[in-house]
């Protein structure tokens, strides 16, 4: 997901959360993305409310800033799901 976004090179930050090492390094190599290591994404949400606490300690964005979630939800039956959610910080 996060290499798909990079590739309209948009002007506000990227940063893709993952706990796979692999994953973390090959996002290193896209355009204007910045990566994270999260450990243990259960669920989605659990998923989403620590990637932007991490995000937020790191002051890398103000609190009260609009943020665009996108991620990429791995199906039982193989291939991945997309989810967009609009949060504020």
């Amino acid at each position: 997901s996060a290499r798909a976004v990079s590739c309209f090179r948009p002007t506000v930050p990227i940063v893709a959360v993952t706990d796979n090492a692999r994953t973390r390094q090959q996002l290193q190599l896209s355009w204007g993305i910045s990566t994270m290591d999260v450990d243990g994404f259960e669920a989605p949400d659990t998923m989403t409310k620590r990637a932007l606490a991490m995000i937020k300690d790191k002051h890398l964005l103000k609190s009260g800033t609009t943020v665009i979630v996108v991620s990429g939800l791995k199906r039982l039956s193989g291939g991945y799901d997309t989810a967009l959610r609009v949060v504020e910080l």
